[in-house]
């Protein structure tokens, strides 16, 4: 689910969601009541964090990786003009032999990763086997991986509606207790 989707979700339930006024409620709560807020908080990565789990094979590197190739894919688009001609650029990416293609990109193989993440390079190329035996990523002639949008968001759809699903129900125990509009 994306986070247009999230929204449209939350709002449908009646939620204001991501406005200003919603944000300086929530600013004020976290730092006028640190325990309550950390419970909250607490509460909903923990219940996240054993989504993940279960839907990454008890892997939860897995998830990490994905998250650091998709940001290392897609981080460049703030600093371009046109997005949405960035975006079909990424679609395109492996498609393409074009060095103006790929080198528009942040370096994304196993050492990058593995430098970035502080991960021994051994076993980040075990875990990006494991994720192009999954087919959740794809790997160009250069080493450089891209996710398989598709094959992810299939995989781990059920944990994101659950976990959005989970965050609105916290801002809704939130608004109840006066803390969020």
């Amino acid at each position: 689910m994306s986070f247009g989707s999230f929204v449209e979700l939350a709002r449908g339930q009646g939620i204001r969601v991501f406005d200003h006024e919603s944000w300086h409620h929530i600013e004020h709560w976290l730092l006028n009541d640190k325990e309550r807020a950390a419970g909250v908080v607490d509460g909903f990565l923990y219940r996240h964090l054993k989504r993940l789990r279960a839907t990454f094979e008890g892997d939860l590197l897995l998830p990490l990786i994905i998250g650091e190739i998709a940001h290392r894919n897609i981080a460049m688009l703030g600093h371009r003009g046109d997005t949405t001609q960035q975006v079909n650029k990424i679609g395109s990416r492996f498609g393409s032999d074009s060095s103006d293609v790929r080198d528009e990109y942040l370096p994304t193989n196993a050492y990058s990763l593995s430098q970035s993440m502080g991960v021994p390079d051994a076993t980040m190329r075990r875990k990006i086997a494991h994720l192009r035996m999954r087919e959740w990523v794809s790997v160009d002639a250069g080493g450089n991986l891209a996710i398989i949008g598709e094959a992810v968001h299939r995989h781990s759809e059920q944990c994101n509606l659950d976990s959005l699903n989970d965050m609105v129900a916290g801002y809704r125990t939130l608004a109840a207790m006066g803390m969020a509009s």
